[in-house]
């Protein structure tokens, strides 16, 4: 579904949601592979890297953060 274009078979697209096992599957695997997805440490590192940046300690973007 795309937001810019007209609805178009949202009935379909619903039923193809519901009945088609494969979507089932893929959002397994999208939610085993992030389990241990931690939003708070991801925008932790984020601040850190930045302030970093601004301090002049980022110049290198292949450098190793600890």
């Amino acid at each position: 579904m795309n937001p810019e274009q007209p609805a178009g078979d949202l009935r379909g697209a619903i039923a193809d949601l519901i009945n088609n096992p494969s979507w089932r599957a893929n959002a397994r695997a999208f939610a085993a592979k992030y389990a241990a997805f931690d939003q708070r440490a991801v925008i932790g590192n984020l601040v850190r890297r930045i302030g970093e940046m601004l301090d002049g300690h980022g110049s290198d973007p292949t450098r190793e953060l600890p």
